[in-house]
């Protein structure tokens, strides 16, 4: 019995020497602990009904743009700060996500009425893939954050009619076009032919006296 308890002992220690010695060769190297969660960038803040994977999802994207739109990466980045909130209570009709600028610390602020992952254009399957949906994703997030820019810098600060409506959301849109049809200049995994339907669809759009006449339609 003696003999079983030392051996168990001697096992233990051994075991807390192990992983004494696994992070202290971390630290040495400087490498990160893979449970580490990524960290998001300064100046852009999570609230709400948020939930791990949406932060996850937001920082994957990100990453995504850094490695192949270098531009629209900085285009994000020169929209903080700012706070994505997750508020089913946004989604109603037509609408996805409000965009507030600014707050009393020059905040602003984007809310999605969903997670960032269920974001997607369409109940058809084809929009409802991942890829699709990171697409609509990424639309919308320069969509909205164009919002931010403008707000703070002082442009379409208030939309009384129809025209101060069109002006202010063909900038939004205009953004929303434009990165879409940079993301399908790098490939699109597989939604190719989806998303360029979606791009000459939103090309059309913004040229459309009917579709500004319902998309500003609170306004007239």
């Amino acid at each position: 019995m003696q003999t079983t308890q030392r051996t168990f002992v001697f096992n233990a220690l051994l075991f807390v020497v192990a992983l004494l010695a696994l992070g202290a060769a971390y630290a040495q190297t400087g490498a990160p602990s893979p449970e580490a969660p990524a960290a998001l960038p300064n100046g852009i803040n999570f609230s709400g009904a948020y939930t791990p994977d949406d932060v996850a999802y937001f920082q994957d994207d990100l990453e995504r743009l850094h490695r192949d739109l270098p531009e629209w990466w900085q285009y994000v980045l020169d929209a903080r700060p700012f706070t994505i909130v997750i508020d089913p209570r946004t989604a109603r009709g037509a609408i996805v996500a409000v965009t507030e600028c600014c707050d009393a610390s020059g905040s602003g602020t984007v809310r999605f009425g969903y997670h960032l992952s269920e974001i997607s254009t369409g109940s058809d399957p084809d929009s409802q893939s991942a890829e699709a949906r990171r697409v609509a994703f990424l639309g919308m997030l320069a969509h909205e954050l164009t919002h931010v820019r403008d707000l703070r810098a002082g442009r379409f600060t208030v939309k009384t009619d129809r025209k101060s409506c069109v002006d202010a959301e063909t900038s939004g849109l205009s953004q929303q076009l434009a990165i879409k049809r940079d993301l399908a200049a790098g490939g699109a995994g597989g939604v190719t032919a989806w998303l360029t339907e979606q791009i000459r669809s939103e090309n059309r759009d913004l040229h459309s006296r009917s579709f500004w006449d319902w998309y500003c339609a609170a306004f007239e």
